[in-house]
């Protein structure tokens, strides 16, 4: 095509790529709970579908990935999902399910090194008084929700954000005044 340099062949051949990859993860988080596995890596495997150029997000292995993790039979106790586009409703998806986690073994390790959790926003982003960009969305709140759990709820023990703009402002609640990303996350773990 003049437009985008790809065919129609090609696109379609993206598209059914895509779906044997969501299909191969399903059918991995299904089986999960059943092997020894305690550490996997995902990184770069495209997990999640972000909203771009009118698509509708795909999020179906990250709910399968959270509904294993929530069960009490999960072994994983690492878990690298760095490089994915999670945005905002991937990443809530995941603080729910850690926040949840029970049983006698829970992620202690999360990897989440580019996923951009902030800069896919389910609520998008708006311009504040000064002009500034600032973040609006749900899973960063979550995530905060999570580590501050505290009192020995919480598990992780290491958590990798590298990548991510951790420097944006945000609002992680409506009524809640603005904040840099950072700020949300340190007043989380003083608080566990």
């Amino acid at each position: 095509c003049a437009v985008c340099g790809m065919c129609e062949r090609d696109v379609q051949r993206q598209k059914n790529f895509h779906e044997f990859k969501i299909e191969a993860l399903l059918e991995l988080t299904d089986v999960l709970p059943e092997t020894n596995l305690t550490s996997l890596n995902l990184s770069n495997c495209v997990i999640a579908r972000p909203p771009l150029l009118g698509r509708q997000s795909d999020l179906r292995a990250v709910e399968a990935l959270g509904a294993a993790l929530k069960r009490d039979d999960c072994p994983l106790v690492s878990l690298n999902l760095a490089g994915n586009a999670l945005g905002d409703q991937g990443i809530t998806i995941l603080a729910e399910a850690l926040q949840e986690q029970h049983g006698h073994r829970a992620l202690t390790e999360l990897g989440l090194s580019s996923t951009q959790l902030l800069t896919l926003s389910a609520d998008g982003t708006i311009a504040d008084s000064d002009g500034e960009r600032l973040v609006v969305g749900r899973g960063f709140r979550e995530l905060a929700v999570m580590l501050s759990l505290g009192g020995g709820n919480c598990s992780l023990s290491s958590l990798s954000l590298a990548g991510n703009e951790l420097g944006l402002r945000m609002k992680p609640f409506a009524d809640a005044p603005v904040v840099r990303a950072a700020s949300v996350l340190v007043d989380a773990l003083i608080s566990s």
